[in-house]
């Protein structure tokens, strides 16, 4: 398409961008937060029932918010071209943008197996969707829904029961995950599953995040004194520069 029409953008989203170790393994939610180095600061009080929760902030603020302001802007430029030079004004509630974020739940909000049911796919508590505590008080984030998934993650932990067992009976595989990663430290975890394919990933915090390797791969973050400060996203490249990126990467897409 960019050979036919050179003006065209491309949005590539993924979970782990298009470099990196990570850049064709699969993910969810709680895999990219938990490798954002943000998951520590959403624990608030509730720890012993949800080991991280989401703070006001990163929601309504930043995406109700900013990022609903960022869209708009863009559309007002849009328009001010289109309609003669004329400036608009722009009202953005960040109430109004989060709940349009959260179209998603509303929506499907009546499907017992995704929200309402304990131990439901987002429930907080479904066995193969949460976090899990290992030996050193570290987590780590287990998002492994589809079956082949949690089939793989079962295989590597060792753990031998039905697979239909996570939604049959949802409390003991719990209690026996629980159980499983608490054998290990956070690191030995990580390196059992590094290379494997089963949406399980380290929980880790801001001090720590820009010594991920996939991470430093994709030069991610960059350390200021003590920080690990993010760098600028998403990343822009002609045709050619991402071709001779991929190369340098030895990745096949």
């Amino acid at each position: 398409m960019l050979q036919e029409n050179e003006k065209l953008i491309v949005a590539r989203i993924t979970g782990f961008g298009q470099t990196g170790e990570l850049a064709q393994r699969f993910g969810r939610e709680l895999n990219y937060v938990a490798l954002s180095g943000l998951m520590p600061t959403f624990a608030g009080h509730s720890v012993k029932r949800f080991p991280y929760w989401t703070p006001a902030n990163m929601l309504a603020g930043f995406a109700g918010g900013s990022l609903m302001a960022a869209f708009g802007i863009l559309a007002a430029i849009h328009q001010r071209i289109i309609n003669g030079g004329k400036g608009s004004i722009i009202d953005v509630s960040m109430v109004d943008g989060l709940a349009y974020l959260g179209s998603f739940q509303t929506i499907y909000k009546d499907i017992d197996n995704v929200w309402n049911k304990p131990y439901s796919w987002f429930s907080g508590d479904c066995p193969v969707y949460r976090c899990y505590e290992t030996s050193d008080g570290k987590f780590m984030a287990v998002a492994a829904l589809e079956r082949r998934f949690h089939t793989k993650m079962l295989q590597v932990l060792e753990v031998n029961i039905p697979v239909s067992d996570i939604w049959t009976k949802p409390a003991e595989v719990t209690e026996k995950l629980e159980a499983v990663f608490k054998t290990k430290t956070r690191r030995e975890w990580m390196e059992i599953f590094r290379g494997v394919d089963a949406c399980v990933t380290p929980v880790v915090g801001l001090n720590e995040v820009g010594r991920i390797r996939h991470h430093q791969q994709r030069k991610s973050f960059k350390l200021e004194g003590h920080k690990f400060i993010p760098q600028p996203t998403p990343r822009i490249y002609s045709c050619e520069e991402y071709e001779a990126m991929l190369d340098s990467t030895k990745l096949k897409i």
